[in-house]
Order: C-alpha cells, then structure tokens, then sequence
C-alpha cells in the first residue's frame, strides 16, 4: 500500500478539526471536519493569517495561547469552561456551536518552525459531565490541505495529539502514530487489545461494531476495560473507509482523562456557592420544588425570605472588595447558625441571600424567626481594622404550596423592594389582600359579560436593522378597565378560566385585519409589511382556526403574507404531531409564522429544523444588561437561523449599544422603545406618517 494516499484519507476522514500554522500564525492546512464546521474554504484561507481568517481578537485566548506556544515552543492546551475562546465552529446537524478542546503543539519541519492546532468536538462529554451546563458555545475552527510528501504527512500524523491506527476486516492492526507507541509498551497486534470486548470470534468486524455501538463513524465509545489505560481515560472512535480495492478502519483514540476529573471536580462543586460555601441557586431551585411540595401535601406554611444587605457597595467602594467578600462570608456563617435544620439558606449572588422557611405555624412566627435573622446580620464586626455595623433588608413571602415557584420569587421580591424603600434593617412580608381585591373585581366584571368596546389594540413597528425600513408591525391587545389600558398578564389568565379568551382572539384577528386594510388603502404602508398577532395556546389547537383565518382575510381582502403568527415555543412542544399538522396548514395557508420568546428554551434550536418557521423573536430578556453574557447565545442562534433562511428580530432593545450589536452580528431586525412604545392606532398611524 502507498502509504501517501493512505495518509491522505486518514486526515480527510478524522472526526476532529487539525489546523497547520506556520511561525508567522498563517494557515498551511485545514482538513475538511473544520472546513465544514467553520464555513472556510482551505484555498481561500491559505496563506491568511489565522487571527483575520477566523475574525479573533488579538487579546482572545486562542490567539494568546497560539503565540505563547510558537514563542516558548511547548505543548498547551485550552479546556472548557476554564479558558475561553472564539473560534465560530458550528454543527448544522445537530444545529448547535461546538464545545471543543484545543490542543497546540509546535515542531519543526524543514527547519521552519509550525505549530499543530488540533481542535476536539467535547460538546457530549463536557454536556455530560455538567449536565444542565453551558449549552451554546462558540467553537474553534480548522482547515484542510496538507497533502506534499510522504515525510510531511508522517511528520504531521506523528505530532498529532490524539492516537490514530488502522486495522484490516480482521481486527489486525495495520499501522499507527507516535501518540499510540507512547500509549502502548509493547506493538499492537489487533485491535482487540484496546477493545477487549469487541467479539470477533463469533461475528464479522461490521456486526462486532455494530454490537458495541461503534458502526456510526460519528459515535465515541469510552474505553473501560483496556489494561494498559488503567490511570487515564480514553474514548474511540471507528470509521470504516472504502479506497479503491483496499477496505480498512480507522481508529481515533482521545484523551478524555482532564475532562472526567472536570466532571468529578464539577459534581461536587455544582451545588456550593464558591465564596461562602452555602448552597447555591441550583441547590436552592430544588429546595424550593420540595418545600411547595410538601407544604401542599401537609397544608403546612412555608417561606421564601429574601434578604440584601444595606449599603453593601458602600462597603465595597471604602474598604475594597476583599472586605466585602469577608463580609459575606460572615453573614452566611450567621445566617447558617440562627436558622434551623430543616430550613435552606442559599446565596443568590452579589449580596442577596435566600432563606426558605418549612413547617411554620403561623405569620406571626415567621415574622419572630426574620427578626432573629436581622439581629444575627447587624451584629457588630472587623473589617479592614474598621468596626462594621451590618443592615440588611427583608422581604419574605408565606404560602401553603398554592402558588409556582415563579410567582413565589415574584412576591418575595415584591416584599424586598417595599421593604429597601423603608428605614435600613426593615422587614416587609407580602401582603396579597389588594392583589385578590384587583382579580376578584375583574372577575365580577367578566362575570356580567365582557364590553369589547373596552377592548383596544396597541401597535408596536420593527425595523430592519440595515436600512432602518419598517418590517413588520406587532398588534397587542390591551383592555381598558376603569380608565387604565391592562397588559395581557393582567387579566389573560382570568378570561382563559371565564372561557372567553378565544372569542377575544377571534376579535384581535379581526380588527388587526381591519387595521392593516386601512393602512393600505391610506398607502402609509408597504404590501411587504407584515401584521404580526400573538396567539395563545388554545387558539392555535383549536380546530377552526384555518377557517377563521381564511374568513378574515378574504373579508378584508388581504394576501396571507400579510398576516404573522407570533406562536411560543411551549405551544408546538405540548402535542408535537398535532403541532407539525397545524404548522403545515397554516404554511399552506400562506401566513407567516414566528416563535415569540426565543432563546429561553430548552429545545429551541431543534424546533428549527422540524417546523416551517419564517422568523423567530428573540426574548427581550436575552438584551438585559446589554446582553454581555448572553451575545455568545445571541450570535449562536444568528447564525443557526441565517444557515436555515429564517430571519431573526430582536424584542426589547431600549438603547443603541444593542442595535449596534446586532448590526455587527447581522441581526435581520429590531423591536422596542428605541424606535417607539406600543401606542394606540391614531398615535401610530402619526409614526407611519413620518417614517413614509
């Protein structure tokens, strides 16, 4: 066998991106698993340096790690989560960015100094390991072509940092790398030395594969009853490769031995808070499912307490952050020590601490057991030679497991804020008697039957981000009781139990249709504008909604295109297969179809591939803060949805640092009060006046 061309195929069929850079960071060689992955093309790229090619930043990780690697010529690695980076890597099958780990190693080849960059998709072992962790993440990417000689090949294969061998329809090894002899003492004879369990006796390769999971070239098998791997951890990987007349596999071996001790080291640090070893969030989620739990099942009264410390930043800024975090280390202690066994005290971050009470008899002993809480926190303490006299603030919310996990945080933190607006060291509990007053009145008010005339809707435009052209027009409903325009989470949940909510959507379909001919026949508005209306659950099940559709559009003689459906993701999980049918007919239809509140769900990214979706809007809880710590998400779904021709707009942005992110990222268009509020039709038809 030429070994050349077997070279060849063992570089194009490796399931990990390998990139050649020479001293000066410029590409030689990317092979196809990253050209695929990254969108690059080798003859494009080659020549280019690496930090321009891949859009890097000269302070990133990955561009650092790279110059200390040519400068100082030794190995190194980045694994996730400890060391950043950002290469774009991206799987279309899966519709998801790569977790990777990176691997730099320098050698010379004819006297010229190059550096090996092999890339490792760790996505399902590092999801493993952190379970719920870090879903999207931005990923490296590599290139191809590294085909001159013989010697250059062998070169490159033996300074790979993963063990590569090959082995006939027999299990007889055929050949391997420099990694696989460090491995293994002795020389390899057949590949069942490093997978006992491949039973070759009784069946042919392919079955014994397929009997071990391993006939799909995509799938990593961990090795766990290998003798000569007893104090690390390996996984494998098999591809079988068809060249000419000469059949082979392939085997991949991979280090897996830093990632399985990140998993035990995960594991156990997962449920603590790393600055005062109290319970985390993910703890305290948990607490609180079994406190409402059990409190529902009992009938005993149970608390959310949430407590923030007074001033705290003032600390911080006078004694400097070292002090603060003594502090709060201090204040967990003494939170941990006042509260009984069966009670949870968690830190939420910053200075906020969560205490959840169980098993309380009454209000009044809640309120004994907060005070004891104050009189711990203001105890009198050191800092920084500086005698320190603590205040915190609490709000608490008590409940008998009649209410979700959401609403009780909501009510909790209710209490907190009446609470910091009163003297330093208040204690506030929620009070749900006005609440009650509030929904009992609207009750009564649907009871006698609902006036549409109090009805209204508000529009809100979008934007292309671009051109700055209006896009897309969202109608929101408001109800105007006694006076004030109500938000729908006012008083949807309430219709919904009346049973009048479906009517109310049909009137919502309606008149936003009457709207949209008016503003056609006024010409303040292009045929391409779309109407957008947000529909719930139910009327999206319910079996006239094609009809309905149908009517109104005829009535006002409008083309579907027209119309958008705002769905949430929610409505298409609860019953996938009536979901796909209704989604079909609607398509048929010809209306758009959008998911509102995009990038908060779990499988948002799937719904992708399985629905035919025009746009998705994404949630404005994504953009708070500026989005800082959600632009990696943020760009990871840009890019899944612009590789599936769906368009994205963005919902909430309040301030122009975040339309310029989404110029940057190619965002297709944007909603909130950066351009307008919702307003009512006659103020926004003044809004389509000017912008024509």
């Amino acid at each position: 066998m030429n070994p050349t061309p077997l070279f060849d195929t063992l570089l194009a069929n490796a399931q990990h991106g390998i990139l050649l850079v020479n001293q000066d960071t410029e590409i030689v060689y990317l092979n196809p698993w990253l050209e695929r992955r990254a969108s690059i093309e080798l003859n494009l790229s080659k020549g280019e340096p690496v930090k321009d090619t891949f859009n890097l930043q000269s302070d990133c990780h990955f561009i650092q790690t790279l110059d200390n690697c040519l400068r100082q010529q030794d190995s190194m690695t980045l694994t996730p989560p400890n060391n950043t980076y950002s290469l774009p890597l991206f799987d279309t099958d899966k519709c998801s960015t790569i977790c990777q780990q990176i691997q730099f190693k320098p050698f010379y080849y004819q006297d010229s100094l190059h550096c090996l960059i092999e890339i490792f998709d760790i996505t399902d072992t590092l999801f493993r390991s952190e379970q719920s962790h870090q879903r999207t993440q931005s990923l490296l990417s590599m290139t191809k072509n590294l085909k001159s000689s013989e010697s250059k090949l062998r070169n490159v294969i033996d300074h790979i940092q993963q063990g590569l061998l090959t082995f006939d329809a027999k299990g007889l090894v055929l050949d391997y790398n420099t990694e696989v002899k460090t491995l293994f003492n002795s020389p390899l004879i057949d590949i069942t030395e490093i997978l006992p369990e491949l039973n070759l006796r009784d069946l042919s390769m392919d079955d014994a594969l397929t009997q071990l999971g391993l006939n799909n070239q995509q799938t990593w098998f961990e090795l766990k009853h290998c003798q000569q791997l007893t104090d690390r951890h390996f996984e494998i990987c098999i591809c079988k490769i068809d060249q000419a007349d000469k059949l082979f596999y392939l085997a991949q071996l991979r280090d897996i031995t830093a990632l399985k001790k990140q998993q035990q080291h995960l594991s156990e640090v997962a449920r603590i808070d790393p600055l005062t070893g109290i319970a985390n969030r993910l703890v305290l989620d948990d607490r609180i499912a079994q406190a409402l739990a059990r409190s529902q099942r009992t009938g005993h009264l149970m608390a959310m307490v949430l407590l923030d410390l007074d001033e705290f930043k003032q600390i911080n800024d006078s004694l400097g952050h070292q002090a603060g975090d003594k502090l709060l280390k201090i204040v967990a202690n003494r939170l941990t020590k006042v509260v009984r066994k069966t009670d949870t005290v968690a830190r939420l971050g910053g200075d906020e601490f969560c205490i959840i009470f169980e098993k309380i008899d009454s209000q009044e002993q809640c309120r004994d057991m907060l005070k004891k809480l104050i009189i711990q926190v203001e105890k009198s303490t050191l800092l920084s030679g500086h005698a320190i006299n603590p205040k915190a603030s609490i709000g608490a919310c008590i409940c008998r497991g009649d209410i979700d996990k959401q609403e009780l945080y909501k009510r909790a933190d209710a209490a907190m804020y009446q609470a910091k607006k009163m003297t330093r060291g208040s204690i506030k509990i929620y009070q749900h008697n006005e609440e009650q007053k509030r929904q009992s009145t609207l009750q009564i008010q649907l009871e006698k039957g609902l006036d549409y005339t109090e009805l209204e809707l508000y529009f809100q435009p979008s934007l292309s981000t671009n051109d700055q052209e209006l896009v897309s027009i969202e109608a929101l409903l408001r109800w105007r009781f006694n006076g004030k325009a109500m938000l729908p989470k006012q008083f949807i949940s309430l219709m919904e139990q009346d049973g009048c909510f479906t009517q109310i959507e049909r009137w919502v379909i309606h008149e936003a249709c009457r709207q949209r001919k008016s503003w056609l026949q006024k010409e303040l508005i292009e045929d391409s504008v779309t109407l957008a209306v947000n529909i719930s659950q139910s009327f999206f099940y319910h079996p006239s909604l094609i009809k309905m559709l149908k009517n109104e559009l005829n009535r006002f003689d409008l083309a579907p295109s027209m119309l958008e459906l705002d769905i949430k993701e929610a409505t298409l999980l609860l019953s996938s297969k009536r979901a796909a049918k209704i989604m079909s007919d609607l398509k048929e239809l010809g209306v758009k179809i959008a998911i509102d509140n995009f990038g908060l769900g779990m499988s948002s990214l799937a719904i992708l591939h399985h629905h035919p979706i025009d746009r998705i809007k994404l949630d404005k809880q994504l953009f708070h803060n500026n989005a800082t710590e959600s632009l990696p998400l943020i760009v990871g779904i840009i890019e899944a949805a612009r590789s599936l021709k769906i368009d994205v707009l963005a919902e909430g942005i309040e301030n122009q640092t975040m339309l310029e992110y989404l110029q940057e990222y190619k965002c297709d268009a944007y909603q909130g009060y950066v351009i307008a509020k919702p307003s009512r039709s006659e103020v926004f038809e003044s809004f389509l006046k000017n912008t024509v």
